[in-house]
């Protein structure tokens, strides 16, 4: 199986890469592009786990990502494609800062929330369970 995290902003692969519990680290060199398309690894079900993340409308990403497996005859029960969404005020407020094309504030403040040893540094982002 495959899940695809889709977002506006770099917030997929940040779920993407919770989900298989890689560091955050791994997408530092991703961090400037506004549109990407990252393998972050295989969760501990064995899933492969990938993000994209595109700055346009998310039903419009869902539709291409089924269009594509459609014309290339993957079944629709071989993946997974999972909306990310920032639900309290750190997600909202790391995804704007995305948004306004400020990643190197955004992935600041994602590892300040990190290494104050929280158990979960981002547990306001909905749709990755």
């Amino acid at each position: 199986m495959k899940l695809i995290y889709i977002h506006r902003t770099p917030l997929a692969a940040i779920a993407a890469l919770s989900k298989t519990k890689n560091s955050i680290s791994l997408l530092e060199p991703y961090i400037y592009r506004r549109e990407h398309f990252l393998k972050a690894g295989n969760d501990a079900e064995g899933n492969e786990v990938y993000a994209l993340w595109l700055n346009t409308d998310m039903l419009l990403t869902r539709r291409l990502i089924m269009s594509y497996c459609e014309l290339h005859n993957i079944s629709d029960d071989t993946y997974i494609v999972k909306d990310v969404r920032p639900g309290n005020f750190r997600t909202k407020l790391i995804a704007f800062l995305f948004y306004l094309g400020l990643p190197r504030i955004a992935l600041a403040l994602l590892k300040l929330c990190a290494n104050r040893n929280l158990a979960d540094p981002l547990p306001g982002l909905t749709g990755i369970d």
